[in-house]
């Protein structure tokens, strides 16, 4: 009956506070870095379909919960891994050669100058999103820790 309880509390931390703690603390760094959710549909998304962010998280979160709560061996490696694809997936934002320049200004040291700001304000919100994965790690390595009973308050 103990392993149910900390399956069942493991998931809930994970999945349920770890989803509202993550979302949260996303939106106030992004709220830090003046980033709004339309800046993003102009800016980032362009009208396009994009996957929600909560999908991604929630995945992540389940498959690093179980691995951690069955002591899979290489999982911190494996964490670290997924950190680094997620970085390199959004290297176009974080270092924006490639993206062209505003239009619409007259002088060209506006024109620099914008861009320059463009170009920060895409590495605060790629630098935002790999923070809020890290949120989202630690609360699947918390969860996994309470499944597997590493963190268990209950008297055996």
């Amino acid at each position: 009956m103990e392993t149910l309880w900390r399956w069942v509390i493991g998931s809930v931390v994970s999945l349920i506070i770890g989803q509202f703690v993550t979302r949260t603390f996303v939106d106030r760094v992004r709220s830090h870095f003046k980033i709004s959710e339309q800046w993003i549909a102009t800016n980032f998304d362009f009208g396009l379909p994009n996957l929600p962010c909560y999908l991604t998280g929630t995945l992540e979160r389940v498959f690093f919960t179980i691995l951690i709560a069955f002591d899979v061996s290489g999982v911190s490696t494996g964490m670290m891994t997924w950190l680094l694809i997620k970085v390199v997936s959004n290297w176009n934002l974080i270092y924006p050669q490639n993206r062209g320049s505003i239009k619409g200004h007259d002088s060209d040291e506006d024109q620099s100058d914008k861009d320059q700001r463009y170009k920060a304000q895409l590495r605060r919100f790629a630098y935002s999103g790999l923070l809020g994965t890290l949120m989202s790690m630690l609360f699947a390595l918390i969860g996994g820790l309470i499944c597997r009973g590493a963190i268990w308050w209950w008297p055996c």
